[in-house]
């Protein structure tokens, strides 16, 4: 989570978006990445633990879920903030934050979907304390970077 925070502060950043539209990404992120994981997860009863499935493990789910926090965010930002963009600016800081989080779940063996196949990289468990860390401490001055850089 504290990793998509940091891309959705350093996108909004980038694209110009105001403070109120990252901070917003920001704070959906708290709400969209639980969710992305309590829709997309469901027991393996064979092989003990849990997997993945495509609700919200793919490119599609994910976006469906990082969309939905579009209604909210017009209710919150006030026209002025909303229309220089269309609004649909604040979209672009939820997708990436949510396909990150796709990133992060295909380095481990259960992995993510891809156009309806399985991919995985293999590289750790979701649990590994060292992938975790790293990730962290990289979402942290991710966060840093887009809140003081210029």
């Amino acid at each position: 989570m504290i990793f998509g925070i940091g891309v959705a502060v350093v996108v909004g950043r980038w694209l110009g978006c105001p403070l109120s539209c990252i901070v917003y990404a920001a704070g959906a992120n708290i709400l969209m990445h639980p969710l992305i994981d309590t829709l997309g997860h469901e027991k393996d009863w064979f092989r003990g633990g849990v997997r993945r499935h495509m609700a919200t493990h793919s490119l599609l789910g994910s976006t469906l879920v990082a969309l939905t926090f579009l209604v909210p965010a017009r209710a919150v930002l006030s026209a002025g903030e909303w229309e220089p963009f269309g609004g649909y600016v604040s979209a672009v800081p939820l997708l990436l934050s949510a396909w990150s989080h796709l990133l992060l779940d295909a380095f481990n063996p259960s992995g993510v979907y891809f156009l309806g196949r399985r991919v995985s990289l293999r590289v750790a468990r979701y649990d590994s304390p060292v992938l975790n860390l790293l990730f962290q401490l990289l979402g942290v001055a991710l966060i840093v970077y887009g809140l003081t850089a210029h």
